[in-house]
């Protein structure tokens, strides 16, 4: 048996400039700006689990408290190129981020009071800071050879912050206090078009991606007396380090069409090829990485998805608009645990339905009645998942809504 109890009390200001025109006869549109973020500690933040009922034991409440800051700057342009060819775009973008955080955590009896953000350090807690920056950009072609018409090519660069571990671990974890930030380099090209089948208005959009990732950040759990030197205060529950590098292709559509009036049909699809490239990572550490592909699953990627709707709406003389809607959707087998050699957190392929009927603007009065249906087959499924007790391969999986009826019903002025 298994219980938690959470208490999360942050604060967060965010605030964004940007100065924007055009230039040089309207063919160049620019955008510059700035960002700030900042989140911090706005009162008690931890949690305790109940994993055991062992008589006379005492539970302990673990806080963690995070500060932490982003500044940016960032400017982009547009320039039309139209005079080497009709409806040819180059855009280029830049932008430059510094983070920074800081952090504390501290355990103690659940029975005593709450040690709070401003005496974690004070009273022993284990700290960490970690600061880091790096430039992004975007650079790419748009052409639209004419309304229906477009394609487009993008090369991008990504940024992820680094961070800290805790403090107070033994000399075997030497040079893993913190961890690097993660980037990706992607390409992109695309097309988005409009056309008619047999007079159906019909409307088309693929892309196609290839993503490079490289210094990917990777949670790993040595476990209790990993170091060996049998001293359980030094060690850590879990360790970020920077161990992999992935590529990640796929492709992607959606479309619609009208076949009738007051008849429409939807559909998207995506298909992802994610997988490592490279472990590496101090001896010690690559049995925790695992070197089986079958292992090194990316959590929370399946490798396909699909789905589609139909809509269909007509309007019953005076009294109101009759929409009836229903959405399909598929996702093959899923992993929800990005630990490397667990094989717990799987979730197979599954189908999902949704339907509803409404009755809109009854009488004119802005008022809309709708009956619907969640999950009509009562398909079961994990829909989250993650990581229990670090200590043993276990997992918890966050299940889906049962099949759900309802009636909803709308007052618009």
């Amino acid at each position: 048996m298994y219980d938690n109890r959470s208490d999360t009390n942050v604060e967060q200001y965010s605030n964004e400039l940007q100065l924007l025109g055009k230039a040089l006869d309207d063919k160049l549109d620019w955008i510059f700006g700035g960002f700030y973020l900042r989140t911090k500690p706005g009162g008690v933040d931890g949690s305790v689990n109940f994993d055991s009922v062992i008589p006379g034991e005492t539970f302990r409440y673990t806080e963690v408290y995070n500060d932490a800051q982003t500044k940016a700057i960032f400017g982009q342009v547009g320039y039309d190129i139209g005079r080497f060819l009709y409806g040819l775009r180059f855009n280029a973008g830049l932008r430059y981020t510094w983070d920074k955080s800081s952090g504390c955590t501290i355990s103690t009896s659940l029975d005593v009071p709450r040690v709070g953000p401003g005496n974690c350090e004070q009273l022993g807690g284990a700290t960490g800071a970690a600061k880091s920056d790096a430039g992004t950009y975007t650079l790419g072609l748009d052409y639209k050879v004419n309304d229906d018409l477009f394609f487009y090519l993008t090369n991008r660069r990504g940024y992820r912050s680094g961070g800290f571990n805790q403090s107070g671990l033994s000399a075997f974890y030497d040079g893993f206090e913190g961890y690097d930030p993660e980037s990706v380099t992607d390409y992109e090209v695309g097309l988005k078009s409009s056309f008619r089948i047999a007079g159906m208005r019909t409307r088309m959009n693929v892309a196609a991606y290839t993503s490079s990732y490289s210094n990917i950040q990777r949670t790993i759990f040595p476990g209790p007396n990993f170091d060996g030197d049998n001293n359980p205060a030094n060690d850590p529950l879990s360790l970020n380090i920077n161990a992999a590098k992935a590529t990640i292709k796929g492709v992607e559509f959606d479309f619609s069409a009208t076949p009738a009036r007051g008849l429409s049909i939807n559909g998207f699809g995506a298909y992802t090829h994610a997988k490592f490239d490279e472990f590496s990572s101090a001896p010690a550490f690559i049995p925790l990485l695992g070197n089986n592909p079958v292992n090194n699953k990316f959590a929370y990627t399946p490798k396909w998805t699909l789905g589609g709707g139909v809509r269909y709406s007509t309007r019953l003389g005076d009294f109101a608009d009759l929409v009836m809607n229903a959405i399909w959707f598929h996702s093959s087998r899923v992993w929800y645990v990005d630990r490397p050699l667990d094989t717990n957190g799987i979730q197979d392929r599954y189908d999902t339905v949704d339907a509803r009927v409404s009755l809109q603007d009854i009488s004119g009065k802005g008022v809309d009645v709708s009956v619907f249906v969640r999950n009509l087959f009562d398909t079961e499924y994990a829909a989250a998942g993650g990581v229990i007790t670090p200590q043993i391969t276990s997992a918890t999986v966050v299940y889906n809504e049962p099949r759900v009826f309802g009636l909803q019903i709308r007052f618009t002025r």
